[in-house]
């Protein structure tokens, strides 16, 4: 059961018709203004949001030469783990012969390690009695290399994820940077370490390469660039009334503007005037058009009338000049009076012979 928008009256099932039984309000179409322009501005507002975000996403990525050189920054710190950063040969004496492994600590090479168990057995010898302060070091440096691995995921996501916040994300990518080059540093101490450390071990022989450079390196430049965008900014280029209409749009969401308060459009733009330009010229062409139409048809009804009223004669009757009185009409004929009839010498005679007789 409903109820009338308008009175209130309640409508039962048997209640089919469009309009209310006691007001005649349309029911279908009650309030249909007043909600079609509630949609289009709501559609107007969440429409300029998603325009902003597509703008910020752009600009985070090619907005200007130093957003281009942050990503290239990223993929470098990442493309720097390529390189070796130190060498490890592993050397077990059995009864016939000498089993020899090396192992470059670099990206490609701790998989390959992973791959063949050669990285999971140098992981097992901890507790073991061929333990040694040589496989401590190497340990301490895996666990110093995988720490500059994780800073450099950090710079490729969050320069990735920087359209969330052009500003704060900046400040996140450079951390992660100096973090990253922290680690190189350290990690490169304790390469030193190990390869002292293996110059007294008999199963492990290391040595210190140029790869923790090439990471130090790529983390500066990314760390570099991310602090000239930190302090200029990411140039973002918006439409016309773009970031009016989102600031309007998350006031209505948090219930601060009431959405039927706003005018329509709720930001007047050059775009939204010349469109209300055309609206004009095209509502004023329907009217001129309509009047136009409309003359035409009652000069073709009054031409009709015309026809049917004129006389069969095309020459028009001449009219009677004001300086010519009009002619006089002739007087009545005045019935004339009956003279009496002449008496004929044969009626004088009959009436003689009557006397006579």
């Amino acid at each position: 059961m409903s109820t009338c928008p308008k009175c209130g009256r309640k409508l039962h099932l048997y209640n089919l018709s469009a309009y209310c039984p006691d007001c005649g309000t349309n029911l279908i179409m009650y309030g249909f203004e007043e909600d079609f322009y509630r949609e289009a501005k709501m559609a107007e507002l969440s429409q300029s949001v998603w325009s902003v975000r597509i703008s910020n996403l752009k600009a985070s990525f090619i907005g200007s030469k130093w957003t281009v050189l942050r990503l290239v920054a990223a993929v470098l710190t990442l493309a720097a783990f390529l390189a070796p950063a130190a060498n490890v040969a592993l050397k077990l004496p059995f009864v016939d012969t000498v089993f020899e492994k090396s192992l470059p600590v670099s990206g490609l090479g701790l998989y390959t390690g992973f791959s063949d168990g050669t990285l999971s057995y140098l992981l097992t010898m901890v507790g073991n009695s061929l333990d040694s302060a040589g496989f401590s070091a190497f340990r301490a440096l895996l666990f110093a290399y995988g720490f500059c691995v994780v800073a450099a995921v950090a710079v490729l996501l969050t320069s990735i994820l920087c359209f969330v916040s052009h500003k704060h994300m900046q400040k996140v990518t450079a951390c992660a940077a100096a973090a990253g080059a922290v680690g190189c540093l350290v990690a490169f101490i304790v390469a030193l370490v190990f390869a002292g450390a293996c110059k007294k071990d008999l199963f492990l022989d290391g040595s210190v390469s140029f790869g923790l450079f090439v990471n130090l390196a790529a983390f500066l430049f990314a760390g570099y660039v991310s602090l000239h965008l930190w302090k200029h900014g990411i140039p973002a280029t918006y439409k016309e009334g773009m970031v009016e209409r989102a600031a309007i749009y998350r006031k209505v969401k948090k219930g601060e503007v009431d959405i039927n308060d706003l005018p329509q459009p709720v930001v007047e733009t050059a775009e939204t005037r010349k469109i209300a330009e055309e609206i004009a010229k095209a509502e004023q062409g329907m009217l001129e058009a309509a009047y136009a139409s409309g003359v035409q048809a009652n000069e073709m009804s009054f031409g009709a009338v015309v026809t049917e009223e004129a006389p069969a004669e095309d020459t028009p009757a001449e009219e009677p000049s004001a300086e010519e009185p009009p002619a006089a009409e002739p007087p009545a004929e005045t019935p004339a009076e009956e003279a009496p009839a002449e008496e004929t010498p044969e009626d004088s005679g009959e009436e003689g012979q009557d006397g006579e007789r």
